[in-house]
C-alpha cells in the first residue's frame, strides 16, 4: 500500500530489503549441481537446479522432465542413465532434455573425481560457465531494467561477485590441500548463507 500511494503521487521513494545470497536463485543452482556432482540425488536439490531458472532446459522442460521422474520412480543413479521406463515417445522427448539437464553436473562430476582443491574450484567455476549463467544473470538485469525496477537490477551482478569471492577465498586456503566436493558444497553453502544481497536506491538517470 505505500509504494502504491508513493507511485499515485510521484514520490520517489525506496525501501530497503536484503536476503542471504544462498537464497538467489543462482546460488541454489550451483549448490544444488555440486551436491548432484557428489551423487546425492535429493528431490530438493533436482527441483533447485531444474527451476533455478539457470539450468540449460525451459521451464516447461523441468516440469514435464520432473513430473516424469515422479511418476516413472527416476531415483539416484538412474538420472546419469538414459531413460526407458514409461512410453517410447516419451521418453524419446525427454531424453535429449535429461542430457542437457546432466551434462553440467556430470562434467564436474568427472572434472572432481579425485581432484586436487584447486582442480575442483576450477570446475566448480567451469560448471558457472557450461550453463552460461553470466549470460543470463546479464539478461535478468536488462528484463528488470527494462520494466523500471532498477532497484532490482543489480542483484545478480552482487550474488556474482559473492560466489566468485568464495570461490577465491577457498583456492587461497585450500590450494594444495585435499578437498573433497562434499566438503566444497559445505564451504559454499556457509560463505554464501553469511553474505549479504540487496536492492540498491538507484536514481532515474543512473
Amino acid at each position: 500500500a505505500l509504494t502504491r500511494a508513493f507511485q499515485l503521487y510521484g514520490v520517489p521513494r525506496f525501501l530497503p530489503q536484503s536476503r542471504a545470497a544462498d537464497r538467489h536463485p543462482l546460488a541454489r543452482c550451483l549448490l544444488a549441481g555440486i551436491r548432484l556432482a557428489s551423487q546425492r540425488f535429493l528431490p530438493e536439490d533436482l527441483s533447485d537446479y531444474a527451476r533455478s531458472g539457470f539450468a540449460p532446459i525451459t521451464d516447461d522442460e523441468a516440469d514435464l522432465l520432473l513430473n516424469y521422474a515422479q511418476e516413472a520412480g527416476l531415483k539416484g543413479r538412474a538420472w546419469l542413465r538414459p531413460l526407458t521406463r514409461g512410453e517410447p515417445e516419451v521418453v524419446a522427448a525427454l531424453e535429449p532434455v535429461r542430457q542437457r539437464f546432466m551434462g553440467p553436473v556430470e562434467a564436474l562430476q568427472r572434472k572432481a573425481r579425485n581432484a586436487p582443491a584447486e582442480r575442483l574450484l576450477e570446475a566448480a567455476f567451469g560448471f558457472l560457465e557450461e550453463i552460461g549463467a553470466r549470460e543470463a544473470l546479464e539478461a535478468q538485469q536488462k528484463a528488470l531494467e527494462d520494466m523500471g525496477r532498477r532497484e532490482w537490477a543489480m542483484e545478480g551482478a552482487q550474488v556474482w561477485n559473492r560466489i566468485i569471492q568464495a570461490l577465491d577465498q577457498a583456492h587461497e586456503l585450500f590450494s594444495g590441500e585435499p578437498l573433497t566436493i562434499r566438503a566444497l558444497y559445505d564451504l559454499l553453502r556457509r560463505a554464501l548463507g553469511a553474505a549479504e544481497i540487496k536492492a540498491l536506491p538507484q536514481s532515474g538517470d543512473a
